[in-house]
Order: C-alpha cells, then structure tokens, then sequence
C-alpha cells in the first residue's frame, strides 16, 4: 500500500534467502529513500506456502468475479 510517500509492504521470499532478510530490508529502504519514499512498515518474512492473488490484494476484483491466481 502507498499513500502519498509512505509505504506499508509485505514480502515473501523463497527459503534460500533467508540468510539475506536483512540485505533485503536494508536494500529496500535505501531504494526508497532514494526516491523519497519512506515506510510506515516493512515486513519480510519467508514464505511458508503460495498464496492466490485474493489473499495478497483481497480487494481485486475483475467484473464482479474474483481472480484466482497463485502468486
């Protein structure tokens, strides 16, 4: 979510990575800062599962009918 330069996000990432959480969170925030966003909150965490597109963005609808996708 972005409202006007702040961010919230979640990210999840394969397992392999979960010795680099803390390259990505420092990497995240200067990609940011660089172009002047800033994050109200940052979550990392190594996905445990795939998750549909109506878990992640439950608000996305195409014409009335969900999406069902794997992401």
């Amino acid at each position: 979510m972005a409202q006007n330069k702040n961010i919230d996000m979640e990210l999840y990432y394969p397992e392999k990575y979960v010795h680099r959480e803390n390259d990505m969170k420092n990497a995240l925030t200067d990609i940011m800062a660089r172009n002047t966003f800033t994050f109200r909150s940052l979550f990392l965490a190594k996905c445990e599962a795939p998750k549909s597109i109506s878990e992640v963005f439950p608000k996305i609808y195409d014409r009335r009918n969900a999406i069902n996708v794997t992401v």
